[in-house]
């Protein structure tokens, strides 16, 4: 019982904070269909920031070197799964984010509002764009982890690497996610574990490691029991790969 609770105490935190959203992950817009993923052969990446960003936050974003970590986090794990080398190229722009203060962090961070990262990405080949979609990871105000309230860099790098992964994991075909999600579980993404518990993915101990670490929410924990006994019965749960 006690992990559960771990994960529904930052639940009702951030309910309570009508104004601010929980931690999470969401992939919008005109995202690539499977048999165009397959035909991808990404080799380089562009990187920019919109251009109505105001001149304060891209000078912070520049002192960060923001889309270069997340590029460079993309190109690294993309190649450590085979998937990185050819003509195409990936387009990373960074147009919305609220970066962690060094300054607002522990006690007082929850009262600063959430902290986010938002990513327009784009597939090209030649001046021809193949898909495109946004990504954007949120650390809602009142379920920071205890290292992203007492950290700033912890949390800044958490927004990076959680956009990075869910680059890499759009660019990726499905049936050749495994290692991507492998990934995933290594640098403890909250979007790859959520997915692995839902498709049945992680074992009775990694569930309640990552639950315990705050990586898998409460409504998804609410669920692993039923999950697990529909899988021992034969019941096909959603696939991840």
């Amino acid at each position: 019982m006690l992990p559960v609770a771990r994960t529904i105490a930052p639940l009702l935190i951030c309910c309570l904070w009508q104004s601010t959203a929980c931690t999470g992950t969401q992939v919008e817009g005109h995202r690539p269909e499977i048999e165009a993923i397959r035909s991808f052969r990404i080799g380089a990446a562009d990187t920019t920031y919109a251009a109505d960003l105001p001149a304060d936050r891209l000078a912070r974003a520049n002192q960060h070197q923001i889309v270069e970590q997340v590029a460079r986090l993309v190109e690294d794990w993309m190649t450590e799964t085979q998937r990185w080398g050819g003509s195409d190229r990936v387009r990373i722009e960074i147009d919305s984010f609220r970066l962690p203060d060094a300054g607002t962090r522990w006690m007082t961070g929850q009262a600063k509002g959430n902290d986010f990262l938002g990513a327009n990405v784009s597939v090209l080949r030649e001046d021809q764009v193949l898909a495109t979609f946004h990504v954007e990871h949120t650390i809602g105000a009142g379920d920071r982890s205890v290292a992203e309230n007492y950290s700033a860099d912890r949390a800044l790098e958490n927004l990076v690497e959680a956009v990075a992964w869910s680059v890499a994991h759009e660019l990726t075909p499905f049936e050749a996610r495994r290692p991507i999600f492998e990934i995933g579980k290594r640098e403890q993404i909250e979007r790859a574990i959520e997915m692995l518990e839902r498709c049945g993915e992680l074992s009775y101990a990694e569930t309640l490691k990552y639950t315990t670490l705050g990586k898998i929410s409460a409504a998804t924990a609410s669920g692993a029991e039923a999950r697990r006994l529909k899988k021992a019965l034969g019941g096909k749960l959603e696939r991840c790969y």
